[in-house]
């Protein structure tokens, strides 16, 4: 299976999808299609068919600091892999405390200390609610680096 690892334990994985399944994608697959890493990236990525603008991020509630996406984005986690996107939001945000609970949520906001208290409550209160939890760490982007930290 070809896999790219990313912060805190999350991975990306590749996968062609056909006849209703997501078969992974081997590394003898990926050599015989005469992509490199770094194409297979950018074409799965552009397969998803996500940006920012498609996720529609919004105050949690009104005057709220956090972002998050509307529901119904099966794969809103997979716009880690768009660097670009990240970059943007940072320019517009400054840094970013990042909070990816579930394949289908994304949580943003400025990396300030008082918000990221908010961030902390957020997550904790959506890990309760998330049938299928992906990360329960914080994730920080600087605009030029992802790091991590535990919820705890």
């Amino acid at each position: 299976m070809v896999t790219d690892p990313f912060v805190g334990g999350l991975a990306f994985f590749y996968g062609v999808r056909g006849g209703g399944t997501i078969a992974s994608i081997t590394p003898e697959a990926l050599a015989a299609s005469g992509l490199d890493r770094a194409a297979l990236r950018q074409h799965a990525f552009e397969n998803l068919g996500i940006s920012t603008e498609s996720l529609k991020l919004a105050p949690i509630r009104r005057g709220a600091p956090v972002l998050t996406n509307e529901v119904g984005s099966m794969v809103a986690s997979s716009l880690l892999v768009d660097t670009d996107t990240w970059q943007d939001l940072v320019r517009k945000l400054g840094p970013l405390v990042v909070a990816v609970p579930a394949p289908s949520r994304i949580f943003v906001a400025p990396d300030r200390p008082e918000i990221v208290v908010a961030m902390r409550q957020v997550l904790e209160l959506s890990l309760k609610m998330e049938e299928e939890v992906l990360s329960t760490r914080l994730l920080r982007f600087d605009g030029e680096q992802w790091s991590d930290e535990p919820l705890n």
